[in-house]
């Protein structure tokens, strides 16, 4: 099996984009250098492109997508993947630190065996 390149992130992050005139709100579930999945309702078919906008504390992201993947609820979509289309500074920036954040803290000075 091939292994991924790109670690993906747990998140909650609000996120809002526009679509043929419609406004949609989502929840970040988990994203990556390369993509992003996200809890919504919506009706949008494959291979859309949008401005995917996440606001983090004081930082918004305007982040250019297309939809990759649809998995279907009951007649709407609940949960899709987008993929990052040219990935800008700012988004892998903010990518990385949450990768840092949510990374395992390794002990700096494990328990040495002792020979008494």
């Amino acid at each position: 099996m091939k292994s991924r390149t790109h670690e993906r992130v747990d998140t909650y992050l609000y996120s809002i984009f526009s679509f043929n005139g419609k406004f949609y709100r989502g929840n970040v579930a988990k994203l990556s250098e390369k993509d992003i999945f996200i809890r919504v309702r919506t009706d949008i078919p494959l291979d859309s492109c949008f401005e995917l906008l996440i606001l983090e504390d004081e930082t918004l992201l305007e982040i250019p997508v297309k939809v990759v993947w649809l998995i279907k609820g009951d007649g709407l979509y609940d949960l899709m993947c987008v993929e990052v289309l040219n990935p800008q500074k700012d988004y892998l920036e903010f990518v990385y630190s949450l990768i840092s954040i949510s990374m395992p803290i390794k002990s700096l000075n494990p328990e040495k065996k002792r020979d008494d």
